[in-house]
């Protein structure tokens, strides 16, 4: 039974009430990347900040800074948001973090308002177009990440334990 003590690679989402609503029913992008990383790594939704994890032993170039989202909200100025958003991407160089600008890219969409449930938190279409924007940069740095077990598919019926004896 070694197999069960494999120490799994873990990807940490760090962030504010969007991250933590993540894995939620609108939330879903921290759901979708879970699903896309199963039998690589646990992705796991904590609201830490940037710092902790790197004094953590966490390397740099594995975190990934995600932008805010633009708003509709009318206390929030999009001009304002524009700023952050920049200053995100111009924090992930200047650290050698890699980035994902999400204010950008939604703009550029012709209903971005859409991707918004409540004018600031993203709504389900919002989670997929930045699961969509974090698929590239994720796949990236988890490429050297084997797959651990193989998909069901993939097992031979004739000798199903041979994933799990190291074989």
């Amino acid at each position: 039974m070694s197999h069960l003590k494999k120490v799994w690679p873990k990807l940490i989402l760090i962030g504010s009430s969007s991250t933590q609503y993540s894995f939620s029913a609108d939330g879903c992008w921290g759901s979708l990347l879970a699903n896309f990383l199963q039998r690589k790594c646990d992705v796991i939704n904590r609201i830490f900040w940037i710092q902790h994890k790197m004094s953590h032993g966490v390397p740099r170039e594995k975190v990934v800074i995600i932008g805010p989202p633009a708003s509709r909200e009318c206390t929030k100025s999009n001009t304002e948001t524009a700023k952050y958003a920049k200053a995100c991407v111009e924090a992930a160089k200047e650290s050698g973090c890699c980035s994902v600008d999400m204010y950008t890219e939604m703009v550029k969409e012709k209903d971005w308002e859409n991707m918004l449930n409540d004018g600031l938190h993203l709504s389900s279409r919002g989670c997929e177009y930045l699961f969509d924007l974090l698929k590239p940069v994720v796949t990236k740095i988890t490429a050297e990440l084997p797959m651990l077990y193989p998909d069901w598919k993939q097992v031979d019926t004739n000798n199903p334990e041979l994933p799990f004896n190291g074989k």
